[in-house]
C-alpha cells in the first residue's frame, strides 16, 4: 500500500469523525510557532515566540500583530477551514492520524507527506491530555 493510498484512507477514517477538540502544538521543540485549539466548530489560533523586541522608547513591540485569532471551523473530511470573527480566511489545514496521533499539517506539510517524504517534525500534534 502506498503512503498516497494510507493518506486517503485515513482521511477517510478522520472524515467519520468528529473534529478532534484540544491543542495542537509543535511536535518538536520549539521556541516559535503556532498553537491552534480546537473546539466544536469554533478555534484559536495563537502564535508564539521567545523573541522579544522593543521600540526606540523601550516599549514591547508585539511580534504577530492580529493573534490571537478567533472564529469558525468548517471541516469537509480531513480538511479544515478557519474564518476568523473579522472575516479573514485563514489557510486550509489538515487533520492526518498516524500510529494513533493526530496532527494538523499545512498545505505544504500534507503535499511533502503524500510524494512520499517524512512527517514534518515539528507539525502541530495534538496535545495528550493531562
Amino acid at each position: 500500500m502506498s503512503i498516497r493510498h494510507i493518506i486517503i484512507l485515513a482521511s477517510v477514517l478522520l472524515a467519520a469523525c468528529k473534529t478532534p477538540a484540544g491543542t495542537f502544538e509543535p511536535a518538536c521543540e520549539a521556541f516559535a510557532g503556532d498553537r491552534i485549539t480546537l473546539r466544536q466548530s469554533g478555534f484559536t489560533w495563537e502564535k508564539f515566540t521567545d523573541v522579544r523586541q522593543v521600540d526606540d522608547d523601550g516599549n514591547l513591540i508585539d511580534p504577530f500583530p492580529g493573534f490571537p485569532k478567533q472564529g469558525r471551523v468548517d471541516r469537509q473530511g480531513a480538511e479544515l477551514n478557519m474564518i476568523a470573527t473579522d472575516g479573514a480566511v485563514l489557510p486550509t489545514m489538515w487533520l492526518h492520524e498516524t500510529d494513533g496521533q493526530v496532527f494538523l499539517l499545512t498545505e505544504q506539510q500534507r503535499a511533502e507527506l503524500e510524494g512520499g517524504q517524512p512527517m514534518d517534525e515539528c507539525a502541530l500534534k495534538l496535545r495528550e491530555s493531562a
